[in-house]
């Protein structure tokens, strides 16, 4: 907690106070490593092309990749017993407007006093959220009904100036977090993500009896929280 910290005035030869005290961590992690292969015939090879090949790792590659952070991105917030992380807290939206008696509900106060709370010390500039919750807040900020232009959109803050970040919200799978939940992060003290150099492995091995071109990919990687309070759930929940 750095922030809570003050400097201070201090005798000649004397020595300061000191912020925090950083050292190696008590906690080991095993970093899994994960493979996947392809096996292409001669007589594929030879009737396609290389890009082929390229185009179809590609395309697991991408797919593979998403779910690894869907994965990832559901231990940090919801736990894993396996990597020794426990669950955030989570808040109900009404905490920050007592008016909300509804669910999956949001108001333009509520949001901004959600913001607002962690913005002395960590800023929320990521949403993670499902598509719907992500829906109900943009009808919840923006009235139905205007005066003047209805072609025009107010701004979440009216123009005024908050102090507080504008997050972007990337909308994901309700299986993921939950529906009505929406999870804020300050994307610089969030998360650490560890990657084992020695598991990164590629390689092509030909199988003359069986006639065919194997190739093999393997990487190893996680994350985990870095500073749990760069993080802020809440539920849409009355």
């Amino acid at each position: 907690a750095p922030e809570g910290s003050r400097s201070g005035r201090i005798a000649q030869l004397a020595e300061p106070e000191t912020i925090v005290s950083i050292t190696t961590g008590e906690r080991s992690y095993r970093i899994p490593t994960n493979s996947v292969g392809l096996m292409v015939s001669d007589e594929a090879m030879a009737a396609t092309t290389i890009d082929l090949v390229r185009i179809v790792m590609e395309a697991q590659s991408r797919g593979d990749r998403i779910r690894r952070v869907q994965e990832m991105l559901r231990a940090l917030v919801l736990g894993d017993v396996d990597l020794g992380i426990a669950a955030l807290p989570v808040k109900k939206i009404s905490e920050f407007d007592s008016s909300i008696t509804t669910d999956n509900t949001i108001t333009k106060r509520a949001y901004l006093k959600w913001l607002y709370a962690n913005s002395k010390t960590y800023g929320i500039n990521n949403i993670l959220t499902d598509i719907d919750t992500a829906i109900n807040v943009d009808e919840g900020l923006y009235p139905a009904k205007m005066a003047g232009d209805a072609s025009k959109i107010m701004t979440p803050f009216n123009g005024i100036e908050l102090g507080i970040m504008t997050p972007r919200f990337t909308p994901f799978d309700a299986s993921v977090f939950g529906a009505g939940i929406m999870v804020g992060l300050d994307s610089r003290y969030a998360i650490q993500r560890f990657v084992n150099v020695s598991a990164s492995y590629d390689a092509i091995e030909k199988y003359v009896m069986r006639k065919a071109t194997a190739f093999r990919v393997d990487y190893g990687e996680m994350a985990t929280r870095l500073m749990d309070d760069a993080w802020s759930v809440v539920s849409l929940e009355a």
